[in-house]
């Protein structure tokens, strides 16, 4: 999903019953600091990982561009937060 969609909705609607993937925003992985890549991924693992389809992922994929230090961040964080 990209990150316009509404993942709480999406989540309400259809959690229980389709495959959800995304919804992280590419522009603060790219641009973000650690606070806020660590935000973003929090904002999508509490909405997602309550629904048994939900996949963790960046809306358009991690961009090559992506400073290594910053895709850490977002794998960490998605360790850290990604148990059920």
């Amino acid at each position: 999903m990209e990150p316009a969609t509404d993942l709480s909705y999406v989540a309400e609607h259809y959690g229980k019953t389709h495959v959800m993937v995304g919804n992280a925003d590419t522009r603060i992985l790219l641009n973000g600091n650690r606070e806020q890549i660590y935000g973003e991924v929090k904002r999508c693992m509490d909405i997602g990982k309550r629904c048994p389809g939900f996949f963790m992922a960046v809306g358009n994929h991690i961009p090559a561009n992506t400073p290594v230090e910053n895709a850490e961040i977002y794998f960490d964080a998605w360790q850290k937060l990604g148990v059920r």
